[in-house]
């Protein structure tokens, strides 16, 4: 796993069809926001539950999500449910979230997807 202060390079990731899973991945990396239960569970080398909650798109991508993290996401938010909750603590946004961020995503001016500030 990469050093703790590098960015996950976020072009790279598994499913890049669908926004929401790049959007997860931003608000955790970026501000500490508990990602849903595929990411979690990923992030958290909870292999029976990434399977569990992989939906029809993710669950033959996870081997390419595993790589990924391992390649791209920093050792101090992944690998464990400990490593986790410690990096969520240290955000100051530890409580779980059941909000459905899906409409965080629009199109700007230039036709790009961009992430609406929540």
């Amino acid at each position: 796993m990469t050093e703790f202060s590098v960015t996950p390079d976020y072009s790279t990731t598994p499913n890049q069809e669908n926004p929401r899973m790049v959007a997860g991945i931003k608000r955790y990396v970026e501000h500490g926001i508990r990602p849903g239960s595929f990411l979690t569970a990923l992030f958290s080398n909870d292999l029976t539950g990434t399977f569990s909650h992989a939906d029809e798109k993710n669950y033959p991508l996870i081997g390419e999500w595993v790589r990924w993290m391992y390649n791209e996401m920093p050792s101090n938010m992944v690998g464990s449910q400990e490593i986790m909750e410690a990096y969520l603590r240290r955000n100051d946004s530890y409580e779980s979230s059941d909000v459905d961020y899906g409409d965080s995503i629009e199109i700007n001016e230039d036709g790009e997807q961009v992430e609406k500030l929540i």
